[in-house]
């Protein structure tokens, strides 16, 4: 469910739907919290993908406007 939900947000932030960057910022702030809870199982790996979590909210917040003026 969450994977359709994450291509559905890509497929919204592609045209530069707001309700997309929503729901990619809820969706990478449940990746972020999810993996905190591997860091003792996969240290590296989580670490990664929790930076990779906080680029991409960074990235929709501030960048993702930019879609509508194309």
């Amino acid at each position: 469910v969450l994977a359709l939900a994450a291509i559905a947000a890509g497929i919204g932030l592609i045209s530069g739907q707001m309700w997309a960057r929503i729901l990619g910022v809820i969706i990478a702030v449940i990746n972020a919290v999810a993996n905190v809870g591997f860091l003792n199982a996969a240290p590296v790996w989580s670490s990664i993908m929790i930076a990779f979590d906080v680029i991409v909210i960074w990235a929709l917040t501030v960048h993702g406007g930019e879609m509508k003026r194309l």
